[in-house]
């Protein structure tokens, strides 16, 4: 088994947060995981991307050329990134400001889901964007288990319970959805 997981957004959305917290949670399920990143401007909002490889085999490569399942808070990073989507990629879409209706997309598994509106709901504010889509993500892969993430997030001691609340939001999320 090998899956490949493409995160982007702009600075400042944790997407590097997120595919870190799924990659060590991957190690501690003792899988072999592999974490990458650019983010250049992206602290002054310009885009980030952020890939994640989790196998069971050592990995020998750690670029991805296409991803399983691509996650995209934004319309313009996924614009961006759009050569790593495939005919089989998932991809899962905040679509709280905008709507993604590209043509090359037509042949993938879809998921629209505002996010950002849903963080903005629960918290009052949208620094829980990553993790709500990061629980969503969880449920619908089924590859980390959740106990694995919340093990993970509680040894990264970063606002820990409204994480945990924002994670099993997303995996909520997904199990009506």
């Amino acid at each position: 088994m090998r899956k490949n997981f493409v995160f982007t957004g702009k600075g400042g959305q944790g997407i590097i947060f997120v595919s870190t917290l799924l990659a060590q949670s991957a190690i501690l399920e003792n899988l072999h995981a592999v974490q990458t990143q650019i983010y250049t401007a992206a602290q002054r909002g310009d885009i980030s991307k952020s890939e994640v490889i989790i196998s069971d085999e050592p990995i020998d490569y750690p670029k991805i050329e296409n991803a399983d399942f691509f996650i995209s808070l934004t319309k313009k990073s996924l614009i961006k990134f759009k050569e790593l989507i495939q005919e089989n990629t998932t991809i899962i879409f905040d679509n709280t400001f905008e709507d993604l209706d590209e043509d090359f997309l037509t042949k993938n598994k879809i998921y629209k889901i505002p996010f950002t509106k849903i963080s903005f709901d629960i918290f009052n504010k949208n620094e829980y964007t990553n993790i709500i889509s990061l629980g969503f993500l969880t449920k619908l892969t089924d590859i980390i288990k959740e106990d694995s993430i919340i093990k993970t997030l509680e040894k990264m001691k970063k606002d820990f319970e409204n994480n945990k609340k924002a994670f099993f939001s997303g995996i909520n999320l997904c199990k009506n959805y």
